[in-house]
């Protein structure tokens, strides 16, 4: 889901922290981010223009505009939370340049623009205006800000709107984070989200390999973020009842038979935390799948120290 902001009254600035670094590029980094003093409405956005019942965003935009409504900023996903989905940020870019429209990007995916092999979906953050990452969490460093990168062309445009700092106090805020990546340098950062990447990719196989697991947004390999549930076979998936009228069920029936599952997925991804507790699985109930258990390496392996054999332990249990 993307979300719009719109301006309704006026519009604050944005007061960020400067964390200037010699391989941040054209960016600049900030350790915080406050959101403007505007409006933001999340609407769900739908690329697939053979899906009628959701907004495509370009009529959306131009909707809005005709009400009278200035679209402000854009925040696209870069791998939600609940179950790593990256939006079609490539498309989102061109609606945004095309109607002024500043693009942010945010997401645990992020992370994996250190390695060498990106996703088009992924690299196509890199177009964005800005984007927030939380380096915290995917490198186990405790107590560091989460980072805000975006495009300045004229650095005096950026001290006139207060986005930069004089003060000693705000620059030491991010001294954390600076001395952190000394240490780990470049080579440390990558080792840490490619052993998180791996160990997705090693549990997303193993697991389609065990029957009555399903396997959400299985068709975006390049996820860290792996979410499974348990599923019951239904009679009419077997040969042999096909051919036995099976009477329809009713509601009742449904409900319960929805709320048996959850409850049983819920048991096994407890029980996964505790016999495998280096795993740091999650489980989280879903809208439309129910229940579900979520494996997300890049925001607990490495504070938690996984290995493979963990996620090998994992399927074994």
């Amino acid at each position: 889901m993307a979300s719009m902001c719109y301006i309704t009254r006026s519009l604050s600035y944005i007061l960020v922290l400067l964390l200037d670094l010699a391989w941040a590029n054209t960016f600049v980094i900030s350790s915080a981010c406050p959101s403007p003093a505007c409006a933001v409405y999340p609407v769900t956005l739908c690329l697939d223009p053979s899906i009628r019942w959701m907004l495509l965003p370009g009529e959306m935009i131009k909707d809005d505009i005709e009400r009278g409504r200035l679209p402000l900023l854009l925040v696209a996903n870069a791998g939600t939370a609940a179950v790593g989905h990256t939006d079609k940020i490539g498309r989102l870019k061109e609606l945004c340049e095309q109607y002024g429209i500043w693009l942010h990007v945010e997401g645990v995916n992020l992370a994996t623009l250190a390695l060498g092999y990106v996703s088009s979906s992924v690299l196509a953050a890199t177009k964005c205006d800005s984007m927030t990452m939380t380096p915290g969490p995917w490198l186990g460093l405790p107590a560091v800000p989460a980072v805000t990168l975006y495009k300045h062309d004229d650095p005096a445009l950026t001290l006139v709107a207060g986005l930069t700092s004089n003060k000693p106090a705000d620059k030491l805020r991010a001294l954390p984070l600076w001395l952190s990546l000394q240490y780990l340098g470049l080579d440390g950062i990558v080792e840490r989200i490619k052993h998180a990447c791996q160990l997705s990719q090693r549990l997303q196989e193993s697991l389609k390999k065990v029957n009555y697991i399903k396997i959400l947004v299985e068709d975006e390999l390049s996820s860290p973020v792996v979410v499974f549930r348990f599923f019951q076979e239904l009679p009419d998936s077997d040969p042999v009842f096909k051919a036995v009228p099976v009477p329809t069920m009713t509601a009742s029936a449904v409900g319960r038979e929805r709320h048996s599952c959850d409850a049983l997925n819920r048991w096994l991804g407890e029980q996964l935390k505790q016999l495998v507790p280096a795993s740091g699985l999650t489980v989280m109930d879903l809208e439309a799948e129910g229940t579900c258990v979520r494996f997300s390496p890049l925001m607990t392996a490495a504070v938690l120290g996984t290995r493979g054999e963990d996620v090998d332990q994992l399927v074994a249990c």
